[in-house]
């Protein structure tokens, strides 16, 4: 062959790391390689590839990875699998970066390597191909390998090794390892399905919650699983050590039905009871059949056990006995609801004995025609039923109601019903509930409420009699004895003038003027106390005095803040706003242990509301229910008697605040009342409070004459 060898080796180059070189050889021959033109090799094995044979079949091309640095030897390779008529496409590659590469890019039918090369090895080359795919076929033609280091790659997993002096077995070596790669993958193939098939099988039988086991014609016990251990409770050290045999008396009916598999053919679906050996009875369901054609082979068991089916089967039918007697008896129905709610269809397809009393409709009726239950709802409780059972729906809660139905025998009752929802298929919801009877509890709320707001309205019509009872003595203390003091020490002090010389008659005027004084003084607490009047300056004025007054005799820190000065009520709700605020300062010295309050007056075109914090000790939540809490709720129905409503809240440790609203009324506005002193208010003349004396306290400036 060193004849048609070229006139320059190429091997003779510096090696260039990682270079391929690929050619696609068809059954026509025809090399197309870029060395081939820069080579000539074509021309020179013009004739001989003139002579190649024909490629046979209609294979597809098969894909040859060669390592190898020479590109004459390269050719001649490519030249001995065109003669043998071998269609393929070669790629060529010179070092471990190459090949890595090139075995990432795509599969290959064989790899052909050369023994040595400058930078790499056919032993290298095995490794690389092995760690990427271990049953490419690996061959290995070299010009001078030792028999030693062929024995070796042989070894190492190459399929075959030829010199490069004797090509002509090259194409013969690749068929021969191609077929034996194939049947290495079947090989393969076989074992992962073998093992994939008892790796499945060991976990069916490890996983199943059926009793297998097999017995020998002794019905003893050879092998068994762990379903068979657990219900059994069988001993696997003593199977381990001697097969234990099944021959309990107790269990003789079992006993023969596998005697009967054994030696006539299997037997199915047999229920029985089972005798442990802990005294433990257990219903089983067992097939069994013969695992050879003689008796000798013995048997496989199929042992379910159904002891917990069958209590739960009991417990089902006695709770189904249960429910039938409580449902008799309770006092409404219980029933069962499908609901639709795209379709705004409801059914009922059940209901209890207690249809009949309270809708008048026997059972049977009535199931008859489930959709009967919405058309004894009027259409406003039929929409509100469907807003309530699609909010149940979304929200996942409660179906809850109270709507009225109209009997069958015309008469109305109010209903309740209640019932928890389950989704059930092609978007239908199950609902399961009862509806009671509660006509009579309407009927007693309704006159409960009614005696409420009659009791409310007393209550204010009291209150209002006490206010204008509180006036009117505070007027007949002002007017009778404010005036008849006041006669006493203008008297007093004509005396005092006339005989003031004398000492014995001047001590005696000074001790009756000082009673007169305090008398004065005494008589102006209590008409304060019964009717401010600071009221009559308004109630921003008012609020502002009596926060003073309660800092100056309590030591606590008071401020008010009003949006509105000139603030205008009806003396009603004047009077309600401030008798709050001195309840609500008097429960701050009493029990807050505060060192601050403040207050605050807002006041809106509709409204007026009153906020005092204080910074105390708060309140536990079931202060405001004790029974003596009479100021609490006096605050309350004060407020409530003018339409609007009081919260007292405050954490304990984190003070407490009383905020009350009211709807904003005029003085002379509808629903006031007019009282002489109001319509003095109405008019721009105030009823005023004097002092006995005359003596007039003029808030805003701050004095007292």
């Amino acid at each position: 062959m060193t004849d048609f060898l070229p006139p320059a080796d190429p091997r003779n180059r510096p090696p260039e790391s990682g270079r391929k070189t690929e050619e696609r050889a068809g059954p026509s021959g025809g090399s197309r390689s870029p060395y081939s033109r820069q080579l000539g090799i074509t021309s020179r094995f013009k004739a001989l590839a003139q002579n190649a044979p024909e490629a046979a079949g209609a294979r597809a091309p098969m894909r040859i990875l060669c390592v190898e640095d020479s590109d004459i030897d390269f050719e001649l390779m490519q030249y001995a699998l065109r003669s043998a008529g071998l269609a393929h496409t070669a790629t060529r590659v010179e070092d471990e970066a190459g090949m890595s590469e090139a075995l990432a890019a795509g599969t290959w039918d064989v790899v052909i390597s050369d023994h040595n090369l400058p930078r790499f090895s056919s032993a290298a080359a095995l490794k690389v191909l092995r760690r990427v795919e271990p049953d490419t076929p690996f061959l290995i033609v070299s010009g001078a390998i030792g028999e030693d280091a062929a024995v070796a790659a042989l070894q190492a997993g190459a399929d075959d090794y030829l010199m490069k002096n004797s090509l002509k077995r090259l194409a013969p070596a690749i068929e021969h390892a191609l077929a034996a790669a194939n049947d290495r993958r079947k090989r393969r193939a076989a074992q992962d399905e073998l093992r994939d098939s008892l790796d499945y099988l060991r976990t069916v039988l490890t996983a199943s919650p059926i009793a297998i086991i097999t017995l020998d014609s002794n019905l003893r016990i050879s092998l068994f699983n762990a379903a068979a251990e657990r219900i059994f409770r069988i001993d696997r050290d003593a199977i381990g050590a001697t097969p234990q045999s099944i021959t309990d008396p107790a269990n003789q009916r079992v006993l023969e039905r596998l005697r009967d598999a054994i030696r006539h053919g299997p037997v199915q679906n047999i229920e029985e009871t089972w005798i442990r050996g802990d005294g433990a009875a257990r219903d089983f369901t067992f097939a069994a059949a013969r695992l050879g054609e003689d008796e000798s082979a013995g048997a496989v068991v199929f042992v379910a056990d159904n002891t917990e089916q069958k209590q739960a089967e009991l417990t089902q039918r006695e709770t189904e006995t249960r429910f039938a007697a409580i449902s008799e008896n309770l006092p409404g129905v219980v029933f069962q609801m499908l609901a639709r709610p795209a379709q705004r269809l409801l059914l009922m397809p059940f209901v209890s004995a207690g249809a009949t009393h309270l809708f008048n409709i026997a059972p049977a009726d009535f199931l008859a025609n489930p959709s009967r239950f919405t058309d004894l709802l009027d259409l406003v409780d039929r929409e509100h039923m469907f807003d309530a059972l699609n909010k149940a729906i979304d929200t996942g809660s409660f179906l809850e109601g109270q709507w009225q139905i109209a009997r069958a025998d015309g008469s109305r009752r109010w209903i309740q019903l209640s019932a928890t929802a389950r989704e059930a298929n092609g978007g239908n919801w199950l609902f399961d509930g009862i509806i009671t009877d509660i006509t009579p509890q309407k009927e007693t709320e309704r006159e409960l409420t009614s005696s409420r707001e009659e009791l409310r309205e007393l209550t204010a019509h009291i209150e209002a009699l006490k206010e204008e009872e509180r006036r009117a003595v505070a007027r007949e203390i002002h007017d009778d004895i404010g005036s008849t003091l006041a006669r006493m020490k203008a008297d007093l002090a004509w005396l005092a003038r006339h005989h003031g010389d004398n000492a014995e008659i001047a001590a005696k005027i000074a001790s009756m003027t000082e009673l007169a004084d305090g008398a004065v003084q005494t008589a102006n607490r209590i008409v304060q106390a019964l009717r401010p009047g600071i009221l009559d300056y308004g109630i921003a004025p008012a609020l502002e005095w009596q926060a003073k007054d309660f800092a100056s005799h309590n030591g606590i820190e008071v401020s008010f803040e009003t949006n509105d000065e000139e603030l205008v009520l009806d003396i009603e709700q004047s009077t309600a706003l401030f008798r709050v605020f001195q309840e609500s300062l008097t429960n701050v010295s009493k029990y807050a242990r505060a060192t601050r309050v403040e207050t605050e007056l807002f006041a809106t075109p509709t409204s007026v509301t009153l906020e005092v914090r204080d910074n105390g000790a708060g309140f536990r939540a079931g202060d405001l229910m004790k029974p003596t809490s009479f100021g609490i709720r006096g605050m309350m129905e004060r407020v409530r008697a003018l339409g609007g409503w009081l919260d007292i809240s405050g954490p304990a440790g984190k003070g407490t605040t009383v905020m009350l609203s009211i709807p904003r009324r005029r003085p002379g506005a509808a629903g006031a009342a007019a009282t002489d002193s109001e319509q003095e208010a109405a008019a721009g003349a105030p009823y005023q409070t004097r002092s006995l004396l005359d003596a007039t306290t003029t808030y805003r400036q701050g004095t007292t004459t």
